[in-house]
């Protein structure tokens, strides 16, 4: 939403969000990444695993006091340190840094895309979308280091439009496995579409199977 330019928000105001992009997203995803591979899900323990360190990576780059930013302000500009940050933020090196960030990460989807073929429609359309994201936000840095500002915008917008999709096909994977339609019926067929939806098996749901094979 923030790149969409939702209330008029900009690429900077992610700033704003670096708490979620720490605890929500960095440690939470780890979290995560650790219970996953705890009941044996491998990929999406690989998946968690490498977002909160997408995450957490994100939120160092753009943490005003580390200077990052800073680091690529023209000497005319590094003695103070708020139009160091600026004036590094509009360098080509800067942007072009973060572009190639970007574009790894959507190679790096389309890997993941590949191998969640296997898997079901969401989890696989969550990378296929983030492809899109990614690439069209490395984009809009590309060309907000050579000074295209006009079309960085629209790239940034468009990237955060894929990304608002992410989020909401996110949502049938986090809650519709909760609701579980394998307990309290027999029917296997309940059994196999939870797993199509989730990708796995829920624990009790594996329980509850494994009981009656025994």
């Amino acid at each position: 939403m923030v790149l969409m330019g939702f209330q008029g928000a900009t690429p900077a105001s992610g700033t704003a969000m670096l708490g979620s992009f720490y605890a929500c997203a960095g440690v939470g995803l780890y979290l995560a990444c650790i219970m996953e591979w705890l009941i044996g899900n491998t990929f999406p323990s690989v998946v968690f695993g490498t977002f909160g360190g997408f995450w957490t990576a994100y939120g160092i780059i753009i943490q005003p006091s580390f200077g990052v930013a800073a680091s690529f302000a023209p000497a005319e500009a590094a003695s103070n340190s708020i139009t160091a940050a600026a004036a590094g933020a509009a360098t080509r090196q800067y942007n072009s840094g973060l572009g190639l960030y970007f574009a790894v990460w959507g190679i790096l989807c389309a890997i993941y895309f590949i191998a969640s073929l296997r898997t079901n429609i969401p989890f696989a359309g969550i990378f296929l979308f983030l492809v899109f994201a990614f690439e069209f936000i490395a984009a809009g840095y590309f060309h907000t280091g050579t000074g295209h500002t006009s079309d960085a915008a629209r790239e940034f917008k468009i990237g955060g439009a894929f990304a608002f999709v992410v989020a909401l096909v996110s949502q049938v994977i986090i809650h519709l496995p909760s609701l579980c339609p394998c307990v309290g019926s027999s029917d296997s067929e309940a059994l196999h579409l939870h797993s199509s939806v989730s990708g796995s098996i829920h624990p009790f749901c594996r329980r509850k199977s494994e009981d009656k094979e025994a």
